[in-house]
């Protein structure tokens, strides 16, 4: 089918235009557009349509009243059958990315299990998409080391489906944990495999070549090679920013503001702000990416000694010295003891990173649990 053909080659901007081309009533009819529609919606932040056309093309398929395909009634019916199942899959897994999108876990892990119960066993396509939804839903429970399993899992079913879209996105995310755990020279490595990939599948100066160049300028602020980092996000951002896929712009801007912030460009960082507000505005941004933004906004604020901003956003965000410490929370919080520390109470806020850092090293969040460590060397300099 057309619309898969170019979906596998992450062509997704030419797909949504192809689509939105054709009548609704030959779109509705056909659920197999309906799930490809419903997942690019999706990935452009687009979640309530994406869930209007999933439940058009449920309507779509014959089922029982149990929910299950219909058996067939002859041959000439079975490949029918076996289609309604697989849809059923493939709507599934798109439910799970939608909610892994919104911070809701137990939907994720829902649906993934719901997924898999109806994609054929050799669906390499989906299965690697379910497997992509998972890591994210590891990586928001702070569980890198599960998170790491299901991205190379994801790597291996693209790749023998033959889908570079899959297969990019699974190794982004792969050396996105890798960062996140510390192995930064392994996430060199694939971001330099991928390059190559890039340019043999004729994507340079595409939105995913861009979301590349993101992640690389990501690695080198984390080698502070700030200079070479700014120069390839912002490369990355003018490719991306001609894309649809709202996850990576926003992903994007925040690491060209957590660059910007390292070189005090303070003009720069207020200018991505009021980039993210009007994507905010647009689209329904990743919640895994709003929660980072909302610490970052905080963090600039101390910058500038608006001290009281920062505390007002504190209170807002209703942060206590008493919370759970969830991974999710992890940057808010880290941030909230700076906020400490800068209205002179520094033994609240060794308390508080001190948890911080044991659940950051329980989860392999390396780069969490350094930040953790030079915070409290902050708040400990504040007592000598």
């Amino acid at each position: 089918e057309i619309s898969e053909a170019i979906w596998q080659r992450g062509e997704m901007t030419r797909l949504l235009r192809w689509i939105e081309a054709l009548p609704d009533a030959y779109v509705f009819a056909r659920p197999n557009l309906c799930i490809g529609y419903a997942w690019v919606l999706s990935e452009s932040g687009k979640q309530q349509a994406a869930e209007r056309y999933l439940q058009t093309a449920e309507k779509n398929i014959h089922t029982t009243s149990k929910g299950k395909p219909v058996k067939p009634k002859s041959e000439s019916t079975k490949q029918f059958a076996l289609t309604n199942r697989e849809l059923r899959g493939r709507i599934a897994a798109i439910r799970a990315y939608i909610a892994t999108d919104r911070g809701d876990i137990p939907g994720s892990i829902k649906f993934s299990e719901q997924a898999l119960k109806f994609l054929h066993k050799d669906d390499s396509t989906w299965r690697a998409g379910i497997a992509i939804s998972a890591g994210i839903a590891n990586s928001l429970q702070g569980d890198n080391v599960s998170a790491r399993e299901a991205f190379s899992e994801a790597v291996a079913a693209s790749k023998a489906a033959d889908n570079i879209n899959l297969y990019l996105a699974a190794n982004f995310w792969l050396a996105l944990c890798l960062k996140y755990s510390g192995q930064l020279p392994r996430a060199v490595d694939i971001c330099q495999h991928l390059l190559k990939v890039v340019d043999e599948e004729s994507l340079s100066q595409t939105a995913i070549e861009g979301a590349l160049f993101g992640i690389w300028g990501e690695i080198l602020y984390e080698l502070n090679d700030l200079d070479e980092a700014l120069h390839y996000v912002s490369k990355g951002l003018i490719l991306i920013e001609r894309g649809y896929h709202v996850g990576g712009l926003g992903w994007a801007y925040y690491g060209l503001l957590k660059i910007l912030a390292a070189k005090n460009d303070l003009p720069g960082i207020e200018e991505i702000f009021q980039k993210i507000a009007r994507l905010e505005q647009a689209s329904e941004v990743p919640h895994w990416i709003t929660h980072v933004i909302e610490a970052w906004k905080a963090r600039v604020w101390l910058i500038n000694g608006d001290l009281d901003r920062a505390v007002k956003w504190s209170q807002e965000r209703e942060l206590t010295l008493n919370d759970d410490v969830t991974p999710m929370g992890e940057t808010e919080h880290i941030m909230f003891a700076r906020i400490l520390i800068a209205q002179g109470r520094p033994n609240d806020a060794i308390r508080l990173l001190d948890r911080l850092g044991k659940a950051s090293e329980k989860g392999d969040r390396v780069l969490n649990q350094i930040e953790a460590l030079l915070v409290k060397t902050l708040a400990l300099s504040c007592l000598l």
